[in-house]
């Protein structure tokens, strides 16, 4: 909708505003940014569906793969083959239906990140041990998700000891945030059973 707008001529700069309101920042949060409600929501619903069936994963694990690998094949193909080259408003529109770039919140995007998912999570699980750290790390994923944010501004924004442009020096970061947290959370997750982030969505 909104690429078929601005072919017409028509302004859509409404729809990514500065969150300065109720109504700019409803528009920002479920409309525009980095994690809209669509496809968001389709995320959080399947990662709905698999948490609820993750005691019977061995069952499923290799028919779940299966689908999983023909869907990306299907969004590969349909990207590859189906997306018609030219200017004209017609094919600008099909290339922007058929787009697998995050920013499109395309279907074929929905579809490949949630397949790719769902292989990451079916191979992670297959290799990991149930009652390991990693494993009860792995059960507080969005508090170490949150206190990767606290991390990352703490080093590379308070104390700008990590310049912010060096790809090896994010890799080192995030390689010691790693590994620190999943010690921390396999010893939390001991103790008290769930990250504070868990508790507080639940």
């Amino acid at each position: 909708w909104r690429t078929w707008r601005e072919l017409g001529g028509h302004s859509t700069a409404w729809l990514s505003p500065k969150p300065d309101g109720p109504r700019n920042l409803l528009l920002r949060t479920v409309v525009d940014y980095t994690h809209p409600l669509l496809p968001w929501l389709a995320f959080l619903c399947l990662g709905i569906v698999v948490g609820r069936h993750l005691g019977t994963i061995d069952a499923w694990r290799r028919r779940a793969a299966v689908a999983a690998v023909a869907l990306l094949a299907a969004v590969v193909t349909l990207r590859t083959f189906a997306r018609p080259a030219g200017d004209g408003d017609a094919a600008v529109l099909v290339r922007t239906a058929l787009s697998t770039d995050p920013y499109d919140r395309g279907v074929l995007f929905t579809a490949s990140a949630g397949a790719t998912a769902l292989l990451a999570l079916l191979a992670a699980t297959a290799v990991v041990r149930r009652d390991g750290p990693v494993a009860r790390a792995g059960r507080m994923s969005l508090s170490m998700y949150l206190g990767h944010v606290c991390f990352f501004h703490f080093f590379v924004d308070w104390l700008a000891v990590v310049p912010r442009e060096s790809a090896a020096a994010a890799l080192v970061l995030s390689a010691a945030y790693l590994v620190h947290a999943l010690a921390a959370g396999g010893v939390w997750a001991r103790v008290h059973g769930t990250g504070q982030g868990e508790r507080a969505i639940r």
